[in-house]
């Protein structure tokens, strides 16, 4: 619990009790998990990749807020009638989303397969009052999004295989979400390596 910090007290209104897992969808992608990762913590690409989903949130107030193991970028709702809707998207470190929308849930786990393949577990929850067809609905507009970001990210593996690959800096405007992620993996990456040169008497 200590590793969630407050979210379970700032998710309590979702009922996640109240919820039901009614599919999971598999998808095999050619890139390396932190690519699938990286993609989901910015915004910018939303309106280029997303054509329906930019449709569907106020991009202009789309923010990103930063805890010590999460981040959520968060939206409102172009649709909704009452302000308070937003789209939420939880990154929980290491390798889990959440993304919640009022009465339905979400959730990605990417899961390295190799150096250059990833596996992301989705599943589907809803509460019992969502109708069939809101279901059908987000079901189907789940998968446009998925295969959207895959096609980006496995594209993304081509040009950093590429060998013309230049980093640059980060845009600490769009892209917090992504540096949150990268120094915690900086972070583990040393203190792996301080174990690996301890065990071998070389501190």
């Amino acid at each position: 619990m200590q590793y969630l910090g407050d979210l379970p007290e700032k998710l309590a209104s979702y009922r996640f009790q109240d919820m039901v897992c009614v599919r999971r969808k598999e998808y095999v992608l050619a890139c390396n998990w932190k690519i699938y990762v990286d993609n989901y913590l910015e915004g910018y690409h939303v309106a280029i990749v997303h054509p329906a989903l930019a449709r569907a949130l106020d991009t202009s107030r789309y923010r990103t807020h930063l805890g010590r193991w999460h981040s959520l970028q968060e939206s409102p709702l172009q649709t909704s009638q009452a302000s308070a809707e937003h789209a939420l998207y939880y990154f929980i470190y290491p390798n889990t989303m959440l993304n919640l929308l009022p009465g339905r849930m979400q959730t990605n786990r990417v899961v390295p397969i190799g150096a250059r393949r990833c596996r992301v577990d989705f599943d589907y929850f809803f509460r019992a009052d969502v109708s069939a067809e809101t279901r059908a609905v987000d079901r189907a507009f789940a998968d446009q999004v998925q295969a959207e970001d895959g096609a980006i990210c496995e594209r993304v593996q081509r040009g950093l295989a590429s060998g013309s690959y230049t980093p640059g800096r980060l845009n600490p405007n769009q892209e917090s979400g992504v540096w949150h992620f990268q120094e915690l993996l900086r972070a583990a990456y040393r203190a792996a390596g301080a174990t690996e040169r301890a065990a071998a008497g070389m501190a």
